[in-house]
């Protein structure tokens, strides 16, 4: 009786911690592309000046910035789907 009681605890406890580690580790691995392209826009903009966000893709959408291609030209509204900062 105290063999089979001992196993069924372990077996919980081991159900417990492989249930903690898939909880914990399945959040880390669902970044979304708008945070890599954020961390990417910032890595570029390291050792020198920048100016305005602007659209990479230049899908159409509610935000206001330059397009990348012609960081010249005037502002457009674009998606936030892909960014980076005009170089100065």
């Amino acid at each position: 009786m105290k063999k089979a009681l001992s196993i069924a605890a372990v077996a919980a406890l081991v159900a417990a911690a492989v249930s903690i580690s898939v909880y914990v580790n399945g959040g880390r691995n669902e970044m979304d592309d708008l945070f890599y392209a954020n961390i990417e826009a910032l890595a570029r903009s390291e050792g020198g000046g920048f100016g305005a966000m602007c659209s990479q893709t230049r899908t159409p959408g509610n935000y206001r910035m330059k397009d990348c291609s012609n960081c010249s030209g005037s502002m457009g509204s674009y998606a936030m789907d892909k960014v980076a900062y005009c170089q100065n």
